[in-house]
């Protein structure tokens, strides 16, 4: 099971940039009440940035799949 700190990563995809690859994840922490969804974006497997935080599984799927598709459309345009 892979982490970042408390987060538990529950998803993630991988996508090829010009210099690297890099994921989009999707992450759950329990203990945040507050927003405990969250998507990055992530280099090297562990180097978690741009994060999206939501209360509900939804939104954070909904971003998760938003995430990817901008970055089909990006690399795509290219």
């Amino acid at each position: 099971m892979r982490k970042n700190n408390e987060t538990q990563i529950i998803k993630a995809v991988t996508m090829k940039g010009d210099i690297q690859e890099y994921e989009i994840v999707l992450g759950y922490n329990p203990n945040n009440k507050l927003t405990p969804y969250v998507t990055w974006i992530c280099f090297n497997k562990n180097d978690y940035n741009f994060g999206h935080y939501f209360k509900t599984k939804s939104e954070a799927y909904r971003d998760f799949f938003n995430r990817i598709n901008e970055e089909i459309k990006y690399i795509i345009i290219r």
